[in-house]
C-alpha cells in the first residue's frame, strides 16, 4: 500500500493513499467544497504559471471554508485525516488536535494533497 510520510507541527504522521472507490468519492465530496477556495487560490494567477501548493494560504483556505463552507466541511476533514497513523496507531483526532485545529487543516490538506496530485496537476497547481 502506498504511504506518505506528513510533517505538521514538527510531528511525523503517515498517510495512506485511499483505495479506488474511496478515493473516487471522497473526491466528488473535495470537489463540491473546496471549488470556491481553488478559486480564491488562484485568483491573480498568470496564464502558464503554476500555483505552488507549498505557498497556500491557509489563512485564506479557513476563510473560505468555514466563513462560505457547507455543513459537510467538519465530516470531510474528520475523514481525510481517519486513517492517518503517528507511531504505528491511528491518531485520536480529539487528543491530537485539542487547541491545535490549524494542524487538522494542515494534516488533511496534505492528505488531500497526497491523494490527488494527479488532479491537482491536472489544475494547474502544482503537488510540492
Amino acid at each position: 500500500m502506498k504511504q506518505e510520510i506528513i510533517q505538521v507541527n514538527g510531528q511525523a504522521y503517515i498517510a495512506h493513499a485511499f483505495v479506488g472507490r474511496k478515493g473516487f468519492k471522497m473526491l466528488t465530496r473535495l470537489s463540491k467544497i473546496v471549488s470556491p477556495v481553488i478559486a480564491e487560490l488562484t485568483k491573480g494567477q498568470t496564464g502558464g504559471q503554476e500555483l505552488g501548493m507549498g505557498d497556500v494560504d491557509i489563512g485564506a483556505i479557513l476563510k473560505q471554508l468555514f466563513v462560505n463552507g457547507t455543513d459537510e466541511v467538519d465530516d470531510l476533514i474528520f475523514d481525510l485525516v481517519a486513517d492517518v497513523q503517528k507511531d504505528g496507531m491511528r491518531i485520536d483526532v480529539d487528543k491530537e488536535f485539542m487547541l491545535n485545529y490549524a494542524a487538522l487543516v494542515e494534516l488533511a490538506i496534505a492528505v488531500a494533497k497526497f491523494n490527488y496530485q494527479d488532479v491537482f496537476q491536472k489544475l494547474g497547481m502544482s503537488s510540492h
